[in-house]
């Protein structure tokens, strides 16, 4: 058994570092509550340090942002908003297309030329 996971975990590691090479990949933060800018710009500085990353930290709509929207904090670090995440292993309780809508954004945000310097 151990060596079973030990062959699944190298396969995961070694996904995951082709996704960082490509360069193409967002990587999705989920969290019940508001991860604070600083501690998602540490994560995504560990991500940079093997290639340049994408970190969308996904976090409940408030009253000010709407579900489906993004925001782009700093270069390669954005925040996007659904209505309600599902509910423990409920999947099919979040709303499908919501989250499309929001990895879409995501993807223009992402493609969008930003000037030096700028947000």
């Amino acid at each position: 058994m151990w060596r079973d996971h030990a062959v699944g975990l190298g396969y995961l590691r070694r996904k995951f570092y082709e996704g960082l090479d490509g360069g193409r990949k967002i990587y999705v933060l989920k969290q019940a509550r508001s991860i604070a800018v600083a501690q998602a710009a540490a994560l995504l500085l560990e991500l940079n340090r093997h290639a340049p990353a994408t970190l969308l930290c996904v976090e409940p709509a408030s009253g000010q942002h709407r579900p489906g929207e993004v925001e782009l904090l700093l270069p390669g670090l954005m925040r996007g908003y659904v209505s309600q995440f599902a509910p423990g292993t409920n999947v099919e309780a979040a709303d499908a297309m919501e989250w499309l809508r929001m990895l879409a954004n995501a993807t223009l945000l992402k493609r969008r030329p930003h000037p030096v310097g700028a947000a």
